[in-house]
């Protein structure tokens, strides 16, 4: 699952989310749209990618709280970027980063 949003993750549930078109969307809702039912199974969601700037920054336990989204929706990697990105550059970087799959799809 690929999401190029913003968002910040904080030990501070209050201070986690992505945005969404003009909301704030906190952990909970986050767990609850990556593990939607209607999803093919239950382990769909095998990486998690936040390409939007700074998605995996955040405080000295920041890490933690995305893990546990992680865990929760049962991604089993997450992907996220620790610095300021420029939209152009991310969307090629994001084709390159996928070509392998497209090109050998597992399975």
């Amino acid at each position: 699952m690929h999401l190029a949003t913003h968002g910040n993750f904080s030990s501070n549930p209050d201070e986690t989310y992505i945005r969404d078109w003009d909301a704030r969307l906190g952990p909970q809702a986050i767990s609850e749209m990556i593990s939607s039912p209607n999803l093919e199974s239950a382990s769909a969601v095998e990486m998690l990618v936040l390409s939007a700037c700074e998605t995996a920054e955040g405080d000295e336990r920041a890490s933690l709280v995305l893990a546990g989204v992680e865990v929760r929706t049962g991604a089993q990697s997450t992907v996220g970027t620790l610095w300021r990105v420029n939209d152009a550059s991310t969307a090629e970087f994001m084709v390159r980063f996928y070509q392998p799959w497209q090109d050998n799809p597992p399975g």
